[in-house]
C-alpha cells in the first residue's frame, strides 16, 4: 500500500466512525415529534515520508483522529421546527450569573 492509498483508506475508516449517526444515534420519532440529534464533528490528519538514501532507510507513516461532542437537536412537529442547543441551560446559567454580578455592582454603586 503507497502513501496515498494509506491516507486514503485512513480517511474513509474515520469519515465512518465520526458520522452523527454513529455517535448519538437515529432520529427518533414519537407523539407527532421527530426529535433529529446534531453533532460538532471534527477530524485531523497528518502523514509523512522519509527517506536517508546512503543508509538504505526510508519509512513512511500516517495519523489521524476524530472527535466528537453534541450540538444539540432539531425538533420537527406540526407547529414547526426549531432547534435545541446542547448548552442551553450553560448559556442560562452564564446570563443569571452576568445578571447577578451587575445587580450587585449596581447595589454597591448606589449605597455611595
Amino acid at each position: 500500500m503507497d502513501f496515498a492509498e494509506m491516507i486514503q483508506a485512513m480517511q474513509e475508516k474515520l469519515t465512518y466512525s465520526g458520522s452523527v449517526k454513529n455517535v448519538y444515534g437515529e432520529p427518533v420519532q414519537s407523539g407527532g415529534k421527530t426529535v433529529i440529534p446534531v453533532a460538532k464533528i471534527g477530524y485531523g490528519f497528518g502523514g509523512g515520508t522519509g527517506a536517508h538514501p546512503e543508509e538504505g532507510r526510508s519509512g513512511t507513516g500516517a495519523g489521524g483522529g476524530v472527535g466528537a461532542k453534541p450540538a444539540g437537536v432539531f425538533e420537527i412537529s406540526e407547529a414547526g421546527t426549531r432547534f435545541i442547543p446542547a448548552d442551553a441551560g450553560r448559556q442560562l446559567a452564564l446570563a443569571a450569573a452576568a445578571g447577578f454580578i451587575f445587580g450587585f455592582l449596581f447595589a454597591k454603586f448606589r449605597e455611595r
